[in-house]
């Protein structure tokens, strides 16, 4: 959930993570937009936790927005940045386990 605070503070998320100074407006509404995508997944996975009949398609959901963007920072520059790929490590981790617990369903 913490990706909210792209949707409240994109030039600052901008800033931190992705190490752009002066982000445009186009730039700004897309970092909302990915914020609270991100956030409605995290929604939807904690959702199919009480919810089984959901549960593999939020899996799945879930799992593939993490490896995307693991790969999309990982063919880029970007995989420079120390606390972006923290973020991806952790997203990695979360995707693998993801697909761990799907295997054995």
């Amino acid at each position: 959930m913490t990706a909210l605070a792209s949707v409240v503070m994109p030039s600052a998320v901008l800033r931190r993570i992705f190490g752009v100074e002066n982000p445009d407006v186009a730039a700004r509404v897309l970092t909302r937009h990915w914020g609270l995508l991100v956030a409605l997944v995290g929604a939807l996975l904690v959702f199919a936790g009480y919810r089984p009949d959901i549960r593999i398609l939020a899996m799945v959901v879930g799992a593939t927005e993490k490896l995307a963007i693991a790969a999309f920072v990982l063919a880029t520059p970007l995989r420079q940045r120390g606390l972006l790929m923290m973020i991806v490590a952790g997203d990695a981790v979360m995707a693998i386990t993801y697909l761990i617990v799907l295997s054995a369903s």
